[in-house]
């Protein structure tokens, strides 16, 4: 299942999301179209250029949800086109529900699933723990049932006009060895 915004299952109310989700194994991507040059020299090149995107998307829809989802456009230079529309959604429950987040999402333990000339795929497990849902009176309604540590599998296509990756997907790994 296709997560409704990463932000959402990532940020807002993990109870309503991950509760309801059955994470399925990776669904596999049809062949990247030929590019003229290779993306990464090398593994380690492709995980940190994924590490290093993903450390970027946070901090922005971190930003974001502590705005109470205000200006989400701020994602845009973050995420596919395809991603965008669902990143938009999710921040707009935000601002819906009058909700906003204190503390920041961290990740640890990345490794690289797979990368090609124009995408990469890495595991990742993401820490919600440090981040609290805080209504409009100021109260902490963070779901007490919120799973805190998820493993997810985070995917990544190349920006058409530069050598930076894109945040494509996320989904929720129940995997073994990530966390």
């Amino acid at each position: 299942m296709r997560r409704t915004a990463a932000v959402i299952a990532l940020l807002i109310v993990p109870a309503l999301v991950l509760s309801g989700c059955t994470p399925s194994p990776p669904q596999s991507h049809s062949d990247p179209k030929p590019s003229s040059t290779p993306l990464f020299a090398s593994e380690e090149e492709a995980l940190k250029a994924a590490t290093e995107a993903y450390a970027a998307y946070l901090k922005v829809s971190d930003s974001i949800t502590a705005d109470a989802g205000m200006r989400p456009e701020r994602i845009e230079p973050l995420v596919s086109k395809s991603l965008l529309k669902d990143e938009l959604t999710g921040f707009l429950i935000y601002s819906e529900k009058k909700l906003h987040t204190q503390g920041e999402t961290a990740f640890f333990g990345s490794s690289l699933e797979r990368y090609d000339a124009d995408s990469v795929a890495v595991y990742a497990c993401v820490d919600f723990s440090a981040q609290q849902l805080i209504d409009s009176a100021g109260l902490d309604v963070t779901p007490i049932s919120r799973v805190n540590v998820q493993a997810f599998e985070l995917s990544f296509v190349r920006a058409s006009d530069s050598a930076s990756l894109l945040l494509d997907g996320s989904e929720p790994w129940a995997g073994p060895g990530i966390c």
